[in-house]
């Protein structure tokens, strides 16, 4: 039986040749200050963001989405730090902390298998701007790791778009980016104490790194076929290489 090491979290127990992760890459969310303002390094860099806002109602929330055919980066910032709180105390210790080390991240995933069983356990959340009868699952996750939570089948990008065109034939980005193809994920010390990330990291959803810079988005777009990078940062804790 593995010990609680952070060896035995990422590489083990294995996965059967023939495994396939349980959950994929739907969103990227970065909790951003009002209205996010912070997106206009993106925008300068030719990157296309909704202009319209997303409001969750009953949960003190609002975001803009950035889209690409597989998934999306979605700035997200509260808009009633009451309603949010009444909303959900995990999600407010979250949104509203005023720790500096805590990770400003969330990873947004949906099943591959809608009938099978989440490998992590999780907890339900259901909010009045959601589908009736539908719930969010959230992983339990440290403090200074990523919020990670599964999306209900109906809410998934892939559900959303199903039998419509590509997003970005309608959308175009100015760098002409697509889709995302591989998410790396810098966290300090590389340090785990989350099944979840610890999941995501060893079936390849993502790719763990130690840092001492604090959390660190790593996106590539395409490949990277552009061979061109853009550092949002101190804007945005995030790397684009598109």
């Amino acid at each position: 039986m593995c010990g609680i090491t952070l060896l035995c979290l990422l590489f083990g127990p294995a996965l059967s040749a023939h495994s396939a992760p349980a959950v994929e890459l739907d969103h990227v969310l970065i909790h951003v200050t009002r209205g996010a303002p912070e997106a206009h390094v993106l925008t300068d860099a030719g990157f296309l963001i909704r202009p319209d806002t997303t409001f969750h109602t009953g949960q003190g929330t609002a975001s803009f989405s950035m889209l690409f055919d597989n998934a999306y980066v979605e700035l997200l910032w509260v808009t009633d730090s009451a309603a949010l709180r009444a909303a959900s105390d995990d999600l407010a210790d979250r949104l509203l902390t005023t720790d500096a080390t805590a990770s400003p991240l969330g990873l947004g995933l949906r099943r591959t298998d809608s009938l099978a069983a989440l490998p992590f356990a999780t907890t339900p959340y259901a909010a009045t701007w959601m589908a009736p009868g539908t719930s969010i699952q959230f992983a339990s996750t440290g403090p200074t790791e990523p919020i990670i939570f599964v999306v209900p089948p109906s809410m998934a990008l892939t559900a959303l778009t199903a039998g419509k065109p590509p997003l970005t034939s309608f959308l175009p980005h100015g760098t002409g980016s697509h889709a995302i193809t591989a998410v790396r994920l810098r966290q300090t010390g590389g340090q785990v104490t989350g099944a979840a990330l610890a999941y995501l990291a060893r079936t390849g959803v993502i790719t763990l790194r130690p840092d001492t810079g604090g959390p660190l988005l790593e996106l590539e777009l395409d490949g990277g076929a552009a061979g061109r990078t853009l550092d949002a940062r101190p804007s945005l804790p995030i790397v684009i290489n598109y």
